[in-house]
């Protein structure tokens, strides 16, 4: 059966809340650790997935293989995972400029752009132990990843009490950062209009509609290269993979733990496709780590989200 046929009934275990926080939330947790969450192997998830199986369903007798339903199933919400990592992305980027009335929303996304001046805690103030502790990121990380692993389960094999902490999150927040420029590009580049977002709320859904682009391939129309995929940003995932690989474990964790205050309270009461072609230039994002001012009046480092749009984006 091919895997995009699987659905939940062909599970051998009901789809219940115990598959859903239990088991779905803990390959959540394992996959934003790994280096690269857009493509990862599937004899390493293979192994993964057995062992949260093994730990979430005891009694169950079940070989994960990558050509079986809980495989198949697994890797769909890892797939709806990243998607609304980008989708969020556009939401934060969208909420922040509709609330800037000092200037346009693309010179705004242009001035955070620059020098990756949205990944600092303040833009104003560029430092190396500053990196990732944005505002930006830190929803990001709490609004997509850390409210969906709030229910894992505890699976030594795989570390994952250390993991929830935020050691070795590198993927996770790779993510998160691409998505964030993404969304600030299309911005910037006028791809997504922040008015026209905003009116589409009159009808109660966050909508983003895509221009379209005729596919060398196969001739037809389609906002494809717009997506948020591996093979549109995989430049820029390499890039930040670099930068956040050369940072040490501990400064991981503050990032990590310092996004969890973004977290609303949850029910139980917690905090609430190409390869890369080597070249001798030096990505910018690559090198966050240098010290860079730029001045951004129209924008300060304690600004909060009013959580007008995130709601529909999740």
């Amino acid at each position: 059966k091919p895997r995009g046929q699987y659905r939940n009934n062909d599970l051998p275990v009901p789809a219940d809340s115990k598959w859903v926080k239990a088991f779905l939330s803990t390959a959540l947790l394992w996959a934003g650790s790994q280096a690269n969450p857009w493509e990862i192997s599937e004899s390493l998830m293979a192994d993964a997935l057995q062992e949260i199986f093994d730990v979430v369903y005891p009694d169950v007798k079940y070989k994960v293989n990558p050509n079986g339903a809980v495989f198949a199933v697994t890797q769909q919400r890892l797939s709806e995972w990243r998607s609304n990592i980008g989708s969020t992305a556009l939401a934060i980027v969208v909420d922040f400029c509709s609330r800037i009335k000092e200037a346009p929303n693309d010179l705004v996304a242009k001035q955070l752009l620059k020098d990756c001046a949205f990944v600092y805690e303040d833009p104003d103030n560029i430092s190396r132990e500053t990196a990732y502790l944005s505002a930006f990121v830190l929803q990001m990380i709490a609004s997509t990843h850390l409210s969906a692993i709030v229910d894992h389960a505890s699976v030594p094999a795989l570390n994952t009490d250390e993991l929830a902490l935020g050691k070795g999150m590198d993927g996770v927040i790779v993510l998160c950062v691409v998505a964030l420029e993404r969304a600030l590009k299309f911005v910037e580049d006028s791809i997504i209009n922040v008015d026209e977002v905003l009116a589409s709320m009159a009808t109660g859904k966050f909508s983003v509609k895509l221009p379209v682009k005729r596919n060398k391939a196969t001739g037809k129309m389609s906002s494809g290269c717009y997506k948020f995929s591996f093979a549109n940003w995989h430049d820029e995932t390499e890039a930040y993979r670099k930068s956040i690989s050369s940072r040490n474990e501990d400064s991981k964790l503050i990032i990590i733990s310092r996004a969890r205050r973004y977290m609303k309270k949850s029910a139980r009461g917690d905090a609430s496709d190409e390869d890369i072609e080597e070249t001798q230039s030096v990505d910018e994002r690559a090198l966050i780590c240098e010290v860079f001012h730029s001045p951004l009046s129209v924008i300060t480092a304690d600004f909060i989200f009013l959580n007008r749009i995130l709601p529909y984006a999740l």
